[in-house]
């Protein structure tokens, strides 16, 4: 399970999404859950930096592997 989103990987909405899932069928869960986020840094407005804290969809399908 690949839960994806912009915010910190220690906050949002993400971890609650895990954990709830985790809860009711973790038996049926083929590998461990993923979470690609933010690396704990301010989001830029740049979108050049934005480029560099928002995972991209090589890094996403990277963790698929």
């Amino acid at each position: 399970m690949v839960v994806l989103d912009e915010t910190y990987l220690c906050c949002g909405i993400r971890g609650q999404i895990i954990a709830g899932v985790t809860e009711k069928v973790s038996d049926h869960l083929k590998a461990p859950h993923v979470r690609p986020g933010n690396p704990g840094v301010l989001a830029p407005f740049a979108p050049m930096l934005q480029e560099a804290v928002i995972p991209t969809l090589d890094e996403i399908e990277g963790t698929l592997c």
